[in-house]
């Protein structure tokens, strides 16, 4: 006996509808999809999203090449909580980059004669904003 593909779907439904309990049946269409539509939601960080630009200061991160755990180092740094931040690798990696690659700290300051290099990159982040 041959059974054509109508038959088969209507054989589906009904054991589909006999197998769910009525408190169920209500929340599904006779194909067996859902009668609610889905919820998405949107996790993605600030700035990382497909219409937003990044901040300066996730330019600098990108550009200095900080790790998803430096990044959180330094922002722990600028409000004051966690361990200390001098000798981190995301202060190395900052200090080579502002004392270095652009050169916008001053020599006095990063030879520590003048003023603390990690206050000195600390207040230039938060100048580009958080």
């Amino acid at each position: 006996m041959k059974i054509t593909k109508s038959q088969l779907r209507r054989i589906i439904r009904e054991s589909l509808n006999e197998a769910l309990p009525p408190h169920l049946q209500k929340h599904f269409r006779d194909d067996g999809s859902s009668v609610h539509a889905p919820e998405w939601k949107d996790v993605t960080p600030a700035g990382y999203g497909p219409d937003q630009d990044p901040t300066e200061i996730q330019l600098v991160f990108d550009a200095v090449g900080l790790t998803p755990d430096e990044g959180i180092e330094v922002q722990n740094a600028l409000e004051g909580t966690g361990p200390e931040w001098m000798g981190t690798s995301s202060y190395e990696k900052l200090f080579d980059y502002y004392a270095f690659e652009t050169g916008d700290m001053p020599p006095g300051i990063a030879s520590a004669r003048d003023g603390d290099p990690d206050y000195w990159i600390l207040d230039q982040l938060e100048g580009l904003g958080t």
